[in-house]
């Protein structure tokens, strides 16, 4: 058989996410305007604990990651330098949306550092858009998804 099962999962289906998403849900959530369109920003309780903690809001950056294929990343950079295109949420958040280009279509290179020749700022990249973003703090470490 070429599925791959574990003993958690339920006919092929894990159940372990969902229990996590019904444990810890993203109770926390606001609009905001990000390239003409409206973007959902939702957070977990865990995250919002992590936030009030900081002397400073989360700079938060998705990026469109066109390489051999298209990859969607969320990071967290630590810079203090607030990039001048960043969308302040609240004071928790700097947000960020970047639509960039590798350097090199090596598997091994692209799955280690994510290598970034240039930013694409065409017409065409600035129309494409994020609808929902979404962040958690786990196990000490910012965790982020966002959807097109």
């Amino acid at each position: 058989m070429g599925l791959k099962q574990s003993y958690f999962s339920l006919g092929g289906l894990n159940p372990l996410p969902v229990l996590e998403r019904l444990r810890h849900p993203y109770r926390h959530q606001r609009l905001v305007p990000l390239r003409g369109k409206t973007l959902l920003v939702r957070w977990t309780a865990r995250a919002e604990q992590e936030l009030a903690r900081r002397d400073g809001p989360l700079q938060v950056q998705m990026q469109l990651y066109f390489s051999c294929v298209v990859k969607k990343r969320v990071c967290f950079p630590e810079a203090d330098d607030t990039p001048q295109d960043a969308i302040a949420l609240d004071g928790r958040f700097l947000i960020q949306l970047r639509t960039v280009q590798s350097d090199r279509c090596d598997p091994i290179s692209f799955a280690a550092n994510y290598p970034i020749q240039a930013e694409l700022d065409s017409e065409q990249a600035g129309h494409m858009r994020a609808r929902e973003l979404r962040i958690d703090y786990r196990q000490g470490q910012w965790q982020g998804e966002f959807f097109v």
